[in-house]
């Protein structure tokens, strides 16, 4: 599995799965898997749903000049 998810795009999933765990543990545990599918992307590096629609928000590796 190639990287597709870019640090900002990782830094918006981890602020939403907080915000989701704490609306499982106030409302519903379906928020809790919403959140464990957005940790495990951040951690990953890669989102399977981007891979669908070939989107890619990772940052390309510079070669040397």
């Amino acid at each position: 599995m190639k990287p597709n998810v870019g640090r900002a795009d990782k830094s918006v999933r981890l602020v939403l799965s907080a915000l989701f765990i704490y609306l499982g543990y106030k409302y519903n545990n379906l928020f809790y898997l919403v959140s464990l599918i957005l940790l495990f992307t951040v951690f990953t590096n890669h989102c399977l749903i981007y891979d669908l629609f070939k989107i890619n928000t990772a940052e390309k590796k510079r070669g040397k000049k």
